[in-house]
């Protein structure tokens, strides 16, 4: 049985969900999104008996789960846990805290034999930058000077350093921003001037990642099964408004093809997933005009359709089915279930699985 973590919105959840069961494989998926108003879950651990685990609903029907059974878990998103407005003001601290470590025990102990993508105990620590730039140099990548910082004085230094090539600034997370006319703003890697430099006040109250610019070639997305990568080119150099963050370019002008890594690259970017303890993970890399490979981060929960969908030769839907289903052994770049993201979402039989899941969830009673 495969388990997908994952909230109800998520659609790389809904779509390999629906291909697992489209070839008969036992799925369920679970969120502590239910969580209390629309459900009640419950963790047995005894001596006597195999552990289980008891939901009076999933996102479809009640799941009571013998952990022995799962032999896959896909931790693909966490969710939010929406708690009893009825709750005294007083309590809602508690209430909060207590349910945090509930769903952590559950994930904690729920498949302790399945093969997890990726293992719980990693699934926040592996986010930090610092850590990834730390591990991916250790593994043999090159990885960019970098400060990280809220001290004015030591940005401006980093920024004099560099001032023939110039910085730029990360942020540590997405950060976004509503506009009132209902427009959706974020903040992308952004080229910074003496002007972003001079307001000691926005320096010093949001810290950042600061890196000094590197003239591209071209950017690659490497997405990393174990040991097997399936590899996007990027031309961010040819799309308007992309060329320091192609992903703020109009989709329209966002294309991607398939690209051979060098072997020796591969080997590093297997060897990066093991030294963090991951199972699955995307890498962002840039290849300059000299033909150097320089690492910039990995996103341990990368998203994928979107680069199917430009690039429909890339069998990432294909090959995750694989690795969560068949294991890892099996990968070889075929599509062996003949997968396409593409395909999927433009079949009627897809939108109505789609129409019922949500059905299924708005239906869900409030847990006694």
């Amino acid at each position: 049985m495969l388990l997908i973590i994952s909230h109800s919105e998520d659609m790389h959840a809904l779509i390999l969900e629906y291909a697992c069961l489209k070839f008969g494989h036992s799925v369920t998926r679970l969120s502590e999104e239910v969580l209390p108003q629309k459900a009640s879950w419950s963790l047995r651990l005894s001596c006597n008996e195999s552990d289980r685990f008891c939901s009076n609903t999933s996102f479809k029907s009640g799941a009571h789960l013998k952990l022995s059974e799962i032999s896959s878990v896909w931790l693909r998103r966490t969710a939010k846990i929406n708690l009893n407005p009825a709750l005294h003001p007083d309590d809602i601290d508690v209430a909060k805290s207590q349910f945090q470590r509930f769903s952590e025990c559950v994930w904690g102990a729920i498949a302790p034999d399945a093969r997890w993508v990726n293992p719980w105990d990693r699934f926040d620590v592996t986010e930090n930058k610092a850590m990834q730039l730390q591990k991916a140099r250790s593994c043999g990548f090159s990885v960019p000077d970098t400060l990280i910082s809220n001290d004015p004085s030591q940005i401006r230094d980093f920024a004099k350093l560099h001032h023939k090539r110039g910085i730029i600034y990360k942020s540590f997370t997405p950060i976004g921003f509503k506009e009132e006319g209902g427009d959706y703003l974020s903040v992308s890697t952004t080229r910074l001037s003496k002007d972003h430099l001079t307001d000691v006040f926005a320096l010093q109250n949001c810290p950042g990642i600061y890196q000094p610019y590197i003239e591209k070639s071209f950017e690659l997305r490497v997405t990393v099964f174990g040991h097997h990568c399936i590899t996007a080119k990027i031309d961010s150099q040819n799309m308007p408004g992309g060329e320091t963050d192609w992903r703020i370019a109009k989709l329209e002008h966002q294309t991607a093809e398939p690209f051979v890594l060098p072997k020796d690259i591969a080997e590093i970017c297997s060897s990066l997933l093991m030294s963090m303890g991951l199972a699955y993970g995307a890498i962002d890399l840039i290849v300059t005009p000299e033909g150097e490979y320089i690492f910039l981060e990995i996103n341990p929960h990368g998203q994928f359709l979107w680069l199917e969908a430009l690039c429909p030769d890339l069998p990432l839907l294909d090959t995750m089915v694989q690795y969560l289903v068949d294991g890892p052994d099996m990968l070889d770049g075929r599509r062996r279930y003949g997968l396409s993201y593409p395909a999927i979402f433009s079949d009627d039989s897809f939108h109505s699985f789609w129409k019922m899941e949500k059905a299924s969830l708005e239906n869900v009673g409030t847990a006694a």
